[in-house]
C-alpha cells in the first residue's frame, strides 16, 4: 500500500472538518431560544381556542427558555427540566408546578387549560 500524498491527507481533513461543521450547524440549538422572554398568545387543544387573560392579577403569560430547564408563569410557576430543545420542539420532563393560586376564577381556569397542556398536574 502506498503512503498518501500530503493532498490527500489535506482533502481529507477539508472533508471531516466540513462534514462536523455541517453537522454542528444543523443540529444546534437556535440561541434566540434561550435569549428572549416568550410571551404566549393562545393555546389550541383539539380546534378549541383559549387566550391568556389580561387583568390585574395577570398582565401576560411568559415562558424562559435556557439550555437545560424551562419556567413559566399564570399565576403559579410551572417548571421543569428539558433534554431536548430545537426549532420545532421542546422535550421535557421532571415538570413540577408551585401552588400560588390565583383570586380570579377567568385566571384560575386559563391556568388549569395552559399548565394541563403540559400534562396531568396537581395545579
Amino acid at each position: 500500500m502506498a503512503p498518501l500524498s500530503k493532498s490527500a491527507i489535506m482533502k481529507a481533513f477539508i472533508a471531516i472538518v466540513l462534514s462536523l461543521f455541517l453537522y454542528t450547524s444543523t443540529y444546534a440549538q437556535d440561541p434566540q431560544l434561550f435569549e428572549n422572554t416568550w410571551y404566549l398568545q393562545k393555546v389550541v387543544i383539539d380546534g378549541e381556542t383559549f387566550f391568556p387573560p389580561h387583568n390585574s392579577e395577570v398582565s401576560n403569560v411568559r415562558l424562559e427558555i435556557w439550555e437545560d430547564h424551562f419556567d413559566t408563569v399564570v399565576c403559579a410557576i410551572l417548571f421543569g427540566e428539558i433534554s431536548n430543545v430545537d426549532n420545532t420542539s421542546i422535550t421535557a420532563f421532571a415538570i413540577g408546578a408551585t401552588l400560588l393560586d390565583c383570586n380570579l376564577q377567568v385566571n384560575y381556569i386559563f391556568e388549569g387549560i395552559y399548565f394541563g397542556f403540559y400534562g396531568n398536574l396537581p395545579v
